[in-house]
């Protein structure tokens, strides 16, 4: 896993919270690096689905993101 830059008032919301656009944009690079990884080659995709959950705030001031193709 590679941290993100340190997390900063751009990609912040009031009291702090971490944008959601901001975590499902991340979400979305580290699974075409996962595809990419996996085929051993870059290739266009584009994501179809996508299920979130947000149980609670992040805290800390790092953002952690790792992906694996499993297909």
């Amino acid at each position: 896993m590679a941290p993100l830059n340190r997390i900063t008032h751009f990609i912040t919301r009031v009291g702090g919270i971490v944008s959601s656009r901001a975590l499902a944009t991340l979400a979305d690079i580290y699974t075409v690096l996962s595809v990419g990884a996996h085929l051993t080659r870059m290739i266009s995709v584009a994501t179809v689905t996508k299920d979130t959950q947000f149980l609670r705030r992040g805290s800390g001031n790092t953002i952690r993101a790792g992906a694996q193709a499993t297909r």
